[in-house]
């Protein structure tokens, strides 16, 4: 078949085309300068940050630093409390009261540890790092250390990395990303068992004082969680705040004890030993304890405080100062502003980090701005290095700003999205005028179209009209005539049929309404919901009678009017096959059917709800609550029977004492939502 393209087609292709290439070009030209406005916005954000940083720290300050001896794990065991320093290889004693610390040398000395706790006079450590980095699943070391002697030695491994830990009624746990339980038995550790999986990370991790939560610092959200430690859920989280202030503690706690003796919470943050009040959060920082010289932890704190808020205001993701330590390979962090997970503590190494620009920065004092460089801990990242000097003017250490270039790929994702969305709704605008242009020159046809496809579908009586051309406004007359006439033939024969199948549903109704007209009992039904009715047949010897759905009236009306044809027949010809012949249309279409036997007063009933009755007699009634199902009773001298559906009913027997009378008009008034009422008066 021969392809052809209309002259308005060819426009509209034409125009989209031109549309589409100058969209993309001009796409291309203003996401290239935003990207370079964007890397020069972070590049003078990590320089005034860096430089800022190497101002106000001098090389003298940055010296008392390096004296600084951060605390990473506390634990408190019969009164003594003992710690483990971030780079020190030893076992403290500390008593805070006094500002005391003796270390205790370990043997053989333990790799870095993080959180410690202790459990019947052993201290236990965690081991962050896996024992084989390259298993195709690492575990991970939990360390024992015999505080008596200084052994130690490894006591379990898991299969999740344990930067916190806990005791806790007979068990030891660890956290990290995941909660993970180790049974003790006899000082000996049992199948370790995960808890749950976190949804932040815990750096460390106590017990309550009654014994009843594990305690685990939140450093990335400034928080302490109360756990349960059976599931690991979050019972209570405790923010963290300044003594007497309402501002968040600024600085990382990692570390979290109960001591008994002193009926206190102890912990350590990146700038002191603290004590915690659980039930306010304020955070009361003990100076001058196991943190080295005092004036170097002031020090410290001084100058990281003020670096914190500009990493934060300035969106880096690392703003700290280091030092190299032989002036070839080794670089030891000092003063870090991130206070989360990955916090470089006091003297921490990286070996092989330093490149020939860190080596710069010190040796030459030189700024240094980096391209974005992969690492292998932190992903990718830019980096500039400012030297940090002393008053001698030598470089003794270098400020370094880094930011993710997860931020700079969102800032440049953004800018990518303005694009997109300034050259889309410009190339809608185009498209739209070109679509206007070729839709001027085919609407009058399609109209017509439309109109004598609606006309087709039965869709008469619509006015047709079309101006132009003069050819196609008389063509539209005579479709507009034509439907009319359509429609008149329809209108008529519709009314036509409406009135026979009116007439008939009205003789069908008539005819029921008469055949239920045949009882002597007075019968009274009410319903709230108007979702049901009653049908009922009697004679001499019985009285059936039956509660139906009304979701579709004439539907009930016509199985209302079989059930009784059907009645009629069983009670006059087989009555004791009456229920049985019932029973399976309870449910259905269906939910009462019963029947009274007469002469000998025994009542059979079959219901989908359960349901009160209650039987009138000589001037006494009695209530009887029956469950949903086929029941029997028999009642002596019945005069009256009342049937109540409820959720939950009250008990009426009271008010049904003595001659039987009319009583549903009265239960109305204070009926609920779902209240049925059942009256019958032989």
């Amino acid at each position: 078949m021969k392809f052809q393209l209309k002259l308005q087609s060819f426009f509209f292709l034409a125009i989209t085309v031109a549309l589409v290439t100058l969209t993309v070009f001009l796409g291309r030209v203003v996401y290239s300068d935003l990207y370079r406005k964007i890397l020069l916005t972070f590049d003078q954000k990590l320089l005034a940050a860096s430089t800022v940083v190497a101002a106000f720290v001098s090389g003298e300050d940055h010296k008392k630093i390096e004296q600084v001896t951060q605390l990473r794990g506390i634990a408190v065991d019969r009164g003594q409390v003992y710690a483990r320093y971030a780079v020190d290889t030893g076992l403290a004693i500390i008593n805070p009261a006094a500002r005391f610390t003796r270390k205790i040398p370990l043997e053989p000395e333990p790799l870095y540890t993080m959180d410690i706790t202790a459990a019947d006079g052993m201290i236990y450590a965690a081991l962050p790092e896996p024992v084989d980095p390259d298993a195709e699943e690492p575990q991970y070391s939990i360390l024992y250390i015999d505080p008596r002697t200084g052994a130690t030695g490894e006591f379990a491994q898991i299969g999740d990395a344990c930067i916190a830990i806990a005791y806790l009624n007979k068990a030891l746990y660890c956290a990290g990303a995941s909660l993970t339980r180790i049974p003790l038995t006899d000082g000996k550790a049992g199948e370790p068992e995960e808890v749950a999986v976190l949804d932040t990370i815990i750096t460390g991790l106590g017990a309550s004082a009654d014994g009843s939560h594990l305690l685990a610092t939140d450093t990335n959200s400034q928080q302490i969680l109360l756990l349960n430690p059976s599931d690991g859920s979050v019972q209570k989280e405790v923010k963290l705040r300044e003594p007497g202030r309402d501002s968040v503690y600024p600085f990382g706690l990692f570390s979290i004890v109960y001591d008994p003796i002193r009926r206190a919470y102890l912990g350590v943050s990146t700038t002191a030993m603290v004590e915690i009040d659980l039930e306010t959060g304020e955070v009361k920082e003990l100076s001058g304890v196991a943190f080295g010289p005092p004036e170097a932890q002031q020090t410290y704190r001084q100058l990281v405080d003020p670096m914190i808020r500009a990493r934060k205001g300035t969106e880096l993701h690392f703003l700290y100062s280091a030092i190299l330590v032989d002036r070839e390979t080794t670089i030891n962090y000092a003063l870090d502003s991130t206070q989360s997970d990955i916090h470089s503590n006091v003297g921490i190494a990286e070996i092989d980090q330093a490149e020939d620009d860190i080596r710069d920065v010190i040796l030459k004092r030189e700024i240094y701005l980096s391209d974005i460089v992969p690492w292998e801990d932190w992903g990718l990242l830019k980096s500039s290095y400012v030297p940090i000097l002393n008053d001698q003017g030598d470089a003794v250490a270098y400020a370094g700003a880094d930011v993710n270039i997860d931020i700079i790929e969102s800032r440049t994702r953004l800018a990518l999205l303005q694009v997109v969305i300034i050259g889309v709704v410009a190339l809608a605008g185009g498209l739209l005028i070109a679509y206007f242009i070729t839709q001027r020159l085919t609407q009058p046809i399609h109209e017509l179209k439309q109109s004598a496809l609606q006309v087709a579908a039965g869709g008469f009586g619509n006015e047709i009209h079309v101006e132009n051309p003069a050819e196609l406004t008389r063509l539209s007359g005579s479709l507009t005539r034509l439907s009319r006439s359509l429609q008149e033939t329809v209108t008529s024969l519709t009314g036509e049929n409406f009135r026979l199948e009116e007439k008939r549903r009205r003789n069908e109704l008539i005819n029921l309404i008469h055949s239920f007209m045949k009882h002597k009992s007075q019968v009274d039904f009410f319903d709230v919901s108007r979702r049901s009715e009653y049908g009922i047949y009697e004679d001499s010897a019985y009285l059936a009678l039956w509660i139906q759905k009304t979701e579709d009236p004439l539907s009930a009306a016509r199985i209302s009017s079989d059930i009784y044809r059907i009645s009629r027949r069983l009670l006059q010809q087989r009555p004791g096959e009456f229920m049985s012949v019932m029973r399976p249309f309870v449910g259905r279409d269906l939910d009462l059917i019963l029947l009274l036997h007469r002469n000998t007063g025994e009542l059979e009933l079959q219901s989908s709800e359960s349901l009160d009755i209650y039987p009138v007699q000589e001037k006494s009634s009695q209530r009887m609550e029956f469950n949903s199902g086929e029941h029997k009773l028999a009642v002596k001298g019945l005069q009256a029977l009342y049937l109540v559906f409820e959720t939950e009913p009250k008990d009426r027997s009271a008010g049904l004492q003595g001659k039987p009378r009319p009583r549903i008009s009265e239960w109305k008034k204070e009926a609920r939502s779902d209240s049925r009422y059942l009256e019958i008066i032989l």
